[in-house]
């Protein structure tokens, strides 16, 4: 999870105009005002794609009284789908698990 992808580009390619090159924003933090509905957000501990930075700036966005952040240790950004912890957590926050 992440702010917007124009920050997570910007962050990995600083000398570039990635604000002016990007036509999709995907700025998840500037909607998070508008959703009123119980969030979830699940973090892969070692994530080399999005940096911690970028998913504490959505984290922040939200209101605190909607929001479940959950953390699965020893996976990055590509394989945390591979854990089964992942849709455990999942379902429990659907409430099928």
């Amino acid at each position: 999870p992440f702010d917007s992808i124009v920050n997570v580009a910007q962050g990995r390619y600083p000398l570039y105009p990635v604000g002016l090159l990007l036509h999709d924003r995907y700025d998840s933090a500037a909607r998070a005002k508008d959703i009123s509905a119980k969030t979830f957000i699940v973090i892969a501990q070692n994530d080399k794609v999005i940096s911690k930075e970028r998913t504490q700036e959505l984290i922040d966005a939200f209101c605190v009284k909607q929001l479940q952040v959950t953390t699965i240790v020893n996976r990055g950004h590509n394989d945390i789908s591979s854990d089964e912890r992942y849709y455990k957590i999942m379902q429990d926050f659907i409430g099928e698990g």
